[in-house]
C-alpha cells in the first residue's frame, strides 16, 4: 500500500480522529466526522475506521455492512463466535450486517481498515453501475440480506483494488467532502471485485454456500451458453432441488440471474464500445433480437440504440 496512506492513517490512529478515544485519556476525540454513530444519522453512505496492532475490538453492531481490508500484516477474525478467518495482504472481508464480529488479534506489525456501509448505499449508488453483475448481486444477496455471515475475498495486493481503497480512505479523511466521488469509488471497487469471483474462497460456509458460489461462478464465467441441466450435473445434484436452493437464497431464479448478467454485459458493451447492437446480442448468448430488444428496453427504459446514443453523448441514459 502507499506509504503516504500509511502515514496518513497512522497520524490519524495517534490523534484519536476516527471517533476512538484518544491514547492515554478517557475523553472521546471531538473530531465526530468519521465516526460510525454519526455517519448512520447523515446522508452519508459509509466511514472508516483503522484497525492496527490490537485485538478484542467489538465491531459496532449499528445496522452497517462492513468491509474489511487488510493494509499489511496479518490480522484474525471471529465471526458469530463459531468462524475464524485469518487475513493477509490486501484481502477483502464482507461481513453481514447482522453478524458479530471481533478482531480476535492483529499482529504489531499490520494495519487494517474497516469501513461502515449504510445498506441505501446498494440499493442508491451501487445498483446503477453494478446491478446485474452475478457476483455482485451474489454479494449482496448473501451479505446484506443475510443469507451468510461473512465473503472472504483472496485478492493478494493487486494495484486496482489497492489504489481504490486508497481513494477510498483519502476520500473518507478528506476535510471536504465529496460524497458523490467517495460512493463512486465504492462502486468501482465492488465492479473489480465482481471480476474476481475466483477469488472468493468458498471454504468459510457449508455445502449450500458452496452450490450458491459455484452457481455465480458458473454464471459469470459462461454466462452465453450457460444451462441450469449442465450445472446440475456438474453439481451433482437435480436441476430442480439446485433451482429451489437458487430461489431461496439468492430470492431469484437461475433464468433470472442469467439475463441479468446478460443484460448488465451487453449494458457495458453498448456504453463503452461501438461494436454493433446485433453482434453483442450474439456476444451475450441471444439469437432472437426482439426478445433481447424488449428485455434491454423493459430494463433501461430505452432501447440499446437510444441508450448508447445518450452515453455518447455524454449525458446520462
Amino acid at each position: 500500500m502507499n506509504e503516504e496512506i500509511i502515514k496518513l492513517l497512522t497520524a490519524y490512529e495517534d490523534h484519536g480522529l476516527f471517533g476512538e478515544k484518544n491514547k492515554g485519556t478517557d475523553e472521546p476525540s471531538k473530531n465526530l466526522r468519521n465516526n460510525a454513530d454519526g455517519f448512520l444519522k447523515r446522508k452519508q453512505f459509509f466511514d472508516c475506521k483503522i484497525l492496527r496492532g490490537f485485538g478484542g475490538d467489538k465491531m459496532q453492531n449499528d445496522g452497517s455492512f462492513k468491509l474489511v481490508f487488510n493494509c499489511f500484516g496479518k490480522s484474525v477474525f471471529s465471526v458469530d463466535r463459531d468462524k475464524t478467518i485469518e487475513l493477509t495482504e490486501g484481502d477483502l472481508l464482507f461481513i453481514n450486517a447482522k453478524a458479530k464480529c471481533e478482531e480476535e488479534f492483529l499482529k504489531e506489525n499490520s494495519l487494517g481498515v474497516v469501513f461502515n456501509i449504510k445498506p441505501e448505499f446498494f440499493t442508491e449508488t451501487a445498483a446503477d453501475i453494478c446491478g446485474g453483475d452475478a457476483v455482485y448481486d451474489y454479494v449482496l444477496s448473501e451479505v446484506l440480506r443475510g443469507g451468510r455471515e461473512c465473503i472472504l475475498f483472496k485478492t493478494l495486493p493487486e494495484p486496482s483494488i489497492t489504489n481504490l481503497v486508497e481513494n477510498l480512505i483519502r476520500s473518507a479523511l478528506a476535510e471536504k467532502e465529496d460524497l458523490n466521488a467517495r460512493n463512486l469509488t465504492m462502486a468501482l471497487l465492488f465492479l473489480e471485485l465482481s471480476k474476481r469471483s475466483e477469488k472468493i474462497i468458498d471454504n468459510l460456509g457449508n455445502s449450500e454456500d458452496d452450490i450458491i458460489l459455484k452457481t455465480v461462478r458458473y454464471i459469470e464465467n459462461s454466462f452465453k451458453d450457460a444451462k441450469l441441466g449442465v450445472l446440475a450435473k456438474e453439481l451433482g445434484i437435480s436441476p430442480v432441488s439446485l433451482s429451489k436452493t437458487i430461489k431461496r437464497r439468492l430470492k431469484l431464479t437461475f433464468k433470472n440471474l442469467l439475463l441479468a448478467k446478460r443484460l448488465f454485459e451487453a449494458e457495458q458493451l453498448i456504453r463503452n464500445t461501438i461494436l454493433p447492437i446485433t453482434e453483442i446480442i450474439f456476444y451475450v448468448g441471444y439469437e432472437n433480437t426482439n426478445f433481447f430488444y424488449g428485455m434491454f428496453s423493459a430494463k433501461f427504459s430505452v432501447s440499446p440504440k437510444e441508450y448508447r446514443r445518450r452515453f455518447q453523448d455524454g449525458s446520462k441514459a
